[in-house]
């Protein structure tokens, strides 16, 4: 699971058709041969449905709605265009097919959450995985800053947008920011929680290669230019310090000094690498293009507030809103804001649905935290993985790509896993 889980960003972020196929194959592999080894061995699932029910009652329901969605029932109303033309079709969903993708695309991040949950079984594994993932994204941290600096390349390949920005594997530098700043969350989650097994001269050289990683992945960051890569960041990496802190119970000088070294390394990094970050934050030139963008988005959840127009649709539905002031020379496929995304596919119930589920999982994670064992470090890290997902879906959609998104499931099965495990094998 964590080679897999590593590679899934190599083949542009995995946010192509084709890489969603490959990886629904190889969740679907990996889990019917873990199913099988249960079954030849007579034994039973760490964590069944009944580990997190009301999250999976809402997981069901999601993928019950989207294929409602596709499927040709004839129950979704008619739309009213501006101009008094009605529009009518057999499904739901503007484009089915693009629906169909999408639950396949739900059904991935439900397995790879089922099986990440049977690996955090072992908070031995649990930890190992997340400083697996944790190391795995600094070194793609490191591989984006040479692509940068070597040919700014992606990949080895002429870009074809970003140029000058680091985006390592992926297509955009938004989305490699938003990567990236839940890696950092990873890290502060792992500064926090102490390996008290290891001798004391290892501790100070684990803390050591995680402080190193964060500044390979902190600059990286800053190297995207991205306004809410680095804001996100920040607050996630503050989320996960004050759980961790409080958890750990620090006293009043462990918090000044560890308050004071953030600052002090943040904005190092930031005189020394933010420049760019800095130039797009003074020259805001798309603060009017996205509120005009809104405006019309918002227009489309008015049309449709109940059924939506389709997960996966929003490229094929909103040139039926689209209009001048917003400019025309430029093809608007995401809504910028997954939000919006959502309540506009899904409708404004069914889009809440996965809203819904990570509030949940947000409560198993605080109980989580309240373990007196050691291995609370994934369920901080999860916290810290969440508030980033959750402040740069205001305004963007890294979340909606499907190697960011993996990601994401991952951590949020690690973390809600150490409410209730064990450290056998």
């Amino acid at each position: 699971m964590a080679g897999w889980l590593l590679l899934m960003p190599l083949p542009l972020g995995s946010a192509r058709p084709a890489y969603w196929l490959i990886n629904a194959v190889a969740v679907g592999a990996i889990g019917s041969w873990y199913w099988w080894s249960l079954t030849r061995l007579g034994a039973g699932v760490r964590f069944g449905l009944r580990a997190v029910p009301l999250v999976a009652l809402t997981y069901l329901l999601l993928i019950g709605w989207i294929a409602v969605q596709a499927l040709p029932l004839g129950v979704a109303p008619a739309v009213t265009l501006a101009d008094g033309q009605p529009l009518d079709w057999a499904a739901v969903s503007v484009a089915p097919d693009t629906t169909w993708l999408v639950l396949l695309q739900v059904l991935t991040y439900g397995g790879c959450f089922a099986l990440i949950m049977q690996v955090a079984a072992n908070r031995g594994r649990a930890q190992l995985l997340l400083e697996l993932i944790f190391f795995g994204v600094a070194a793609y941290a490191l591989l984006g800053l040479v692509l940068l600096a070597d040919g700014d390349t992606l990949l080895g390949l002429p870009k074809w947008a970003y140029q000058g920005s680091a985006t390592g594997p992926f297509v955009n530098r938004n989305s490699f920011a938003t990567f990236l700043a839940i890696g950092a969350a990873v890290g502060a989650a792992l500064l926090t929680c102490s390996n008290t097994r290891l001798l004391p001269h290892a501790r100070w050289m684990r803390v050591a290669l995680i402080l190193a990683a964060l500044l390979i992945i902190g600059t990286a960051i800053f190297a995207t230019k991205s306004r809410m890569g680095a804001a996100s960041a920040a607050v996630g990496v503050l989320v996960t310090l004050l759980v961790g802190g409080i958890r750990a119970k620090w006293g009043a000088l462990r918090w000044v000094a560890v308050a004071g070294a953030t600052v002090a390394s943040g904005g190092a990094m930031a005189w020394a690498f933010g420049s760019g970050v800095l130039e797009r934050l003074i020259t805001v030139d798309d603060a009017d293009g996205r509120a005009v963008l809104y405006s019309q988005v918002l227009e489309m959840i008015h049309a449709r507030p109940l059924f939506g127009f389709g997960a996966g649709t929003f490229e094929q539905a909103f040139p039926l809103y689209h209009r001048l002031p917003l400019s025309t020379d430029v093809i608007w496929d995401k809504a910028h804001s997954t939000y919006l995304t959502l309540w506009v596919e899904l409708g404004f119930v069914g889009g809440s649905l996965p809203l819904l589920a990570i509030a949940i999982l947000v409560i198993h994670l605080l109980l989580s935290l309240g373990r007196s064992d050691e291995y609370w470090s994934p369920s901080a890290a999860a916290l810290g993985a969440i508030a980033v997902v959750a402040v740069h879906s205001l305004v963007d959609f890294s979340i909606e790509i499907q190697a960011v998104a993996l990601l994401f499931v991952a951590l949020l099965a690690l973390g809600v896993a150490q409410k209730r495990t064990g450290t056998g094998p």
